[in-house]
């Protein structure tokens, strides 16, 4: 006996009909009088009253009936388990993550995920604040990585804080600042500043210039960059100076320096997003092993892959 042949006795028990049971199943009555009558032949028993062109189960017929109904159920449920167990443990997961952020961690992340999802391949995509925010929103991205401001309101992703990184200030070689490892904020005053412009940097554009206005001053922006590598890159040529994180901004150590601003409260809210209805096991643990890394060994690694201040 096969599972066609159950699937055809429980609809033609369902339908009271041959016909209506072989035109459920695209199949000719003959077929399914036939495979009827094999399950009959191969239990002995008789399974359906046929009288005055009426179709009822026997005694015989229904406690097979009921028998057959649990054993579909349970090998629907075998069929669906099977198939999530095969997903989980294949396909692609992509991680959203910042321009000129530190992300060597996640190679580490990513080696004991594979542990328990080795055939699980990781993409990563890296975004500007706007584009990993807009990319996340159309559930392009699985899991992004970013500052919380940019990321609060989209309905469909979870936030989890992962660690607050202090802003420095990112200054040229060649800036007389660069003799010195930290700096009083209101001596950033009438520094020269660089930032990503507000189309590309999205809320943290403003939230920069917010800050700056607690901390009482203006700051003196001259000259937008529409991503980081530009940004830096206008650093480097001395052009201006930037506000970014001190423990995952990657820059030109030759080139520049991160200064320490001794009295700034600018501590930004890095956070993973992951979709709220994404059921897969393999995303949600990678979620985990990311969030187990900051909590355990996030300061230890910046420690190691900090640039000189």
């Amino acid at each position: 006996m096969n599972i066609l042949r159950i699937k055809y006795f429980v609809d033609v028990a369902n339908f009271k009909s041959f016909t209506k049971a072989a035109q459920h199943n695209y199949v000719s009555q003959t077929a399914v009088s036939q495979q009827i009558a094999s399950i009959e032949k191969e239990l002995d028993v008789q399974l359906f009253e046929r009288t005055k062109g009426k179709v009822e189960l026997t005694p015989a017929g229904k406690s097979f009936y009921e028998d057959c109904i649990r054993f579909l159920h349970e090998y629907e449920c075998a069929v669906s388990k099977a198939k999530q167990i095969f997903n989980e443990n294949s396909g692609t997961i992509s991680i959203g993550f910042l321009t000129a952020t530190k992300m060597g961690y996640l190679y580490d992340v990513i080696r004991i995920f594979h542990k328990q999802y080795p055939n699980v391949k990781v993409k990563l995509v890296q975004s500007s604040f706007s584009s990993l925010r807009r990319q996340l929103e159309s559930r392009e991205l699985d899991i992004g990585l970013a500052i919380r401001y940019n990321l609060e309101d989209i309905e469909t992703v979870q936030l989890s804080s992962l660690t607050r990184m202090k802003m420095g200030l990112l200054v040229s070689r060649k800036n007389p600042l660069a003799q010195r490892r930290e700096i009083l904020a209101a001596e950033v005053k009438q520094e020269p500043i660089v930032m990503i412009s507000r189309q590309f940097a999205g809320k943290v554009y403003d939230h920069m210039i917010q800050q700056r206005r607690k901390e009482g001053y203006e700051p003196n922006i001259v000259e937008t960059a529409d991503s980081s590598e530009i940004l830096t890159m206008l650093v480097e040529m001395n052009r201006g100076s930037a506000f970014l994180p001190e423990k995952l901004a990657t820059y030109n150590e030759a080139q520049c320096k991160m200064l320490h601003i001794v009295d700034n409260d600018d501590n930004a809210e890095y956070t993973i997003a992951w979709q709220k209805d994404n059921a897969s096991q393999a995303v949600h643990q990678l979620v985990k092993c990311i969030k187990s890394f900051f909590e355990n060994e996030f300061e230890t690694w910046a420690e190691q892959n900090s640039n000189e201040l």
